[in-house]
């Protein structure tokens, strides 16, 4: 079962928090604490209404405050801080990072200096390092590259994003909410998500590159293109270059070298795209 951080926050929260050292914790709370490991309890501090499974790994630097549930066999690397949150089993958070008001389903990942806010995310999440999600629902197997961001805030109110199961959202990519991102979406490096995006879709920026006298090159984000690919390309896509959508904009084979499956999509040659892209999986084949 998926716990929400909804079903588990109360009322009666602790303000400000109480944090205990990690020598104490172990002193004073049942059975269930002993089987904490430490690599070093300098700054590990403890809040009294925290709850962990079994084989829970603590770095230095930690601190886990309010009311918290970390599951089995989950590492929280150094000055991580998790507060009013649910870490599911088997999962790896920081180093640096801060979660806080969420819930992570288990075995998903939370990078360096990454922050997580008030979202409930479930199992296999990967949200790397420099990102940052706030208000999000998202479902399973979802992919935030580094630098990647949901734009939950507009100078008055907070927004919600949904996000979909097995969505994968690039490097640097800004989604502002209110958005709606559907299932299995692969949202290209460098976006600026402004409208839903369909289910099984392809989003990819429109980058005008430009030099001029004593000036480096420069990027201006135009936009981007938006195509509707569907279940099988998608999967397909998946199966040949991964879930890094980075693989398939610069892969260096011939088919694909200087975006010519690009431009096919560009001007909807689908069944030529198509014919490619099982080129391409024949010859990783051979």
């Amino acid at each position: 079962m998926n716990i929400r951080y909804q079903d588990y926050q109360d009322q009666d929260k602790l303000l400000p928090f109480k944090l205990w050292r990690l020598s104490r914790v172990k002193k004073d709370n049942p059975l269930w604490l002993r089987s904490i490991q430490c690599s070093n309890e300098e700054g590990v501090l403890i809040g009294p209404d925290v709850r962990m499974g079994e084989n829970v790994l603590l770095h230095s630097g930690v601190q886990i405050r309010g009311k918290c549930w970390i599951g089995p066999n989950t590492t929280m690397d150094s000055y991580s801080i998790i507060e009013d949150s649910i870490i599911g089993d088997n999962s790896t958070v920081g180093p640096h990072a801060l979660i806080q008001h969420s819930s992570i389903g288990k075995n998903s990942h939370i990078g360096f200096t990454a922050q997580i806010k008030r979202s409930n995310l479930g199992m296999n999440t990967n949200a790397n390092h420099h990102c940052y999600v706030g208000d999000t629902d998202g479902g399973d197997h979802i992919n935030f590259s580094a630098g990647s961001i949901t734009g939950n805030y507009d100078g008055v109110k907070k927004w919600k994003t949904l996000i979909g199961e097995g969505v994968m959202v690039g490097i640097n990519a800004n989604i502002v909410a209110p958005r709606t991102i559907g299932t299995s979406a692969f949202i290209g490096a460098g976006s600026l998500i402004k409208e839903d995006v369909p289910p099984h879709s392809l989003v990819l920026p429109i980058i005008n590159m430009y030099t001029s006298a004593n000036k480096f090159p420069q990027h201006t984000d135009r936009g981007y293109e938006l195509f509707r690919l569907g279940a099988a390309r998608i999967a397909l896509l998946k199966e040949i270059f991964g879930v890094s959508l980075e693989h398939f904009l610069c892969s260096k084979h011939p088919l694909t070298g200087g975006g010519p499956l690009i431009t096919l999509l560009q001007t909807n040659q689908l069944a030529e795209f198509d014919k490619q892209i099982l080129l391409i999986k024949q010859t990783q084949a051979a």
